[in-house]
C-alpha cells in the first residue's frame, strides 16, 4: 500500500527544494496538489508560511518560525513510516540458526527475547550441531545465521561475538578441587571426559600444544552430560567457563593455567540474500557488540562490511 505524504512533509520538501514546482518533480505530484497542500497547512496554523509575492520562493517570518516545528513533524512521521513498514516485514517471519550448546544456553536466550520484545510476529528455529555442520547448513541453506569457532571452520560472512575461556571440572571430592588453579599436566595422567567439538578440538589442541595426551576415556558431544559424568566420578574434563558456572554445587569449577579460549562468531553465506529478519536480528547482535567495542567488534571479513549498516 502506497501511503500518501503529508502536509508537513509536502511544506518541508518546498523549502528544500526551493519551489512548487521542484517540490511536485521530487515528490511525484501535480504541481497544484503541492500547493494546496501547502495551503491547508497555512490555514491549520492559521498564518501565511511562503511569500508569494516574488519569484523567488521565501520564508515569512511566521514560516521562519514554524519551520523547525514543521521539520520534527515530518521527521517523525517518516520514522514512524520506517517502523511500520519495518513491522510488517518482519511479521510472521521465520529465522533459521545453527548453534551449539553454550551458545545457546547462555548467549541466545536473553537476545531473542529482547529481539521479540520489538518484533513479536519473529519465530526462531534452532538447530544444534558442530562447527563443521553448521557451516555445510549454511552452505546448504538450512539455516540463516551460524554461530561458529572461526578457528576451526570460517564462512564467507563472519563477525567475531566474543571469547570463551575454558576451566577443569573434577568431582567435588578431587584433590584438586580446592586448588586456586591446575594446570593440564595435572589433568593428563587421570581419566579424561572429552568434549567432541566435531573435526576440530579446542581442548585436543590445548594438550598437543604442551605435548601432552590425555588419558581420554569418553568422548561426549553434549557438555551437560559431561558435567553429570564428571559428578559421578567417571574422569575430568575441561569445559568452556559459560557452560560450568553454576553447576558449582554439583561439580568443582578450576581455573586452568593459561587456559585455551575459543572465539566465537557469528556467520553467514551471503549478507545480500538474507531474509529481512535474519538480517535484522544479525544487525541486533553485532550493534551490541560494537556498542561493547572491544575484541567484540572486530571486523573478521569483508562481506561482513554490510552488517555495519543501520538496521532498515
Amino acid at each position: 500500500m502506497i501511503l500518501m505524504i503529508s502536509k508537513y512533509a509536502v511544506f518541508c520538501t518546498v523549502v528544500e527544494r526551493g519551489s512548487f514546482t521542484a517540490a511536485a518533480a521530487a515528490l511525484n505530484y501535480s504541481q497544484s496538489a503541492v500547493s494546496q497542500a501547502v495551503k491547508a497547512l497555512e490555514q491549520e496554523l492559521g498564518a501565511t508560511l511562503i511569500s508569494r509575492e516574488t519569484h523567488r520562493l521565501t520564508l515569512t517570518r511566521d514560516g521562519e518560525g514554524y519551520l523547525p516545528y514543521i521539520q520534527e513533524i515530518a521527521a517523525a512521521e517518516a520514522r514512524l513510516g520506517r517502523k511500520r513498514t519495518e513491522l510488517l516485514q518482519l511479521e510472521n517471519s521465520e529465522i533459521r540458526l545453527g548453534t551449539f550448546t553454550s551458545v545457546s544456553r547462555t548467549y541466545l536466550p536473553q537476545r531473542i527475547k529482547a529481539f521479540t520484545a520489538q518484533y513479536p510476529g519473529v519465530r526462531f528455529v534452532m538447530r544444534q550441531s558442530e562447527y563443521d555442520e553448521i557451516a555445510q547448513w549454511l552452505y546448504d541453506g538450512q539455516i540463516d545465521l551460524g554461530f561458529t569457532n572461526p578457528d576451526a571452520v570460517l564462512p564467507p560472512g563472519h563477525r567475531l561475538l566474543y571469547e570463551d575461556r575454558m576451566v577443569a571440572v573434577l568431582p567435588k571430592e578431587h584433590p584438586l578441587a580446592n586448588a586456586p588453579e591446575i594446570s593440564l599436566h595435572d589433568l593428563a595422567a587421570e581419566p579424561f571426559l572429552m568434549l567432541d567439538e566435531g573435526g576440530f578440538s579446542t581442548v585436543l589442541r590445548a594438550f598437543q600444544a604442551e605435548h601432552l595426551t590425555p588419558d581420554v576415556r569418553f568422548r561426549v558431544y553434549d557438555d551437560y552430560t559431561i558435567l553429570a559424568m564428571v559428578q559421578q566420578g567417571l574422569g575430568n574434563s575441561i569445559l568452556y567457563e559459560r557452560v560450568a558456572v553454576g553447576f558449582e554445587h554439583q561439580v568443582a569449577v578450576v581455573p586452568l593455567q593459561n587456559a585455551p579460549r575459543r572465539p566465537v562468531a557469528l556467520t553467514w553465506k551471503n549478507w545480500d540474500t538474507l531474509t529481512y529478519a535474519a538480517r535484522n536480528f544479525a544487525r541486533f547482535l553485532l550493534s551490541e557488540q560494537d556498542g561493547a567495542g572491544g575484541a567484540g567488534g572486530q571486523r573478521l571479513s569483508g562481506d561482513s562490511a554490510a552488517a555495519n549498516g543501520e538496521m532498515c
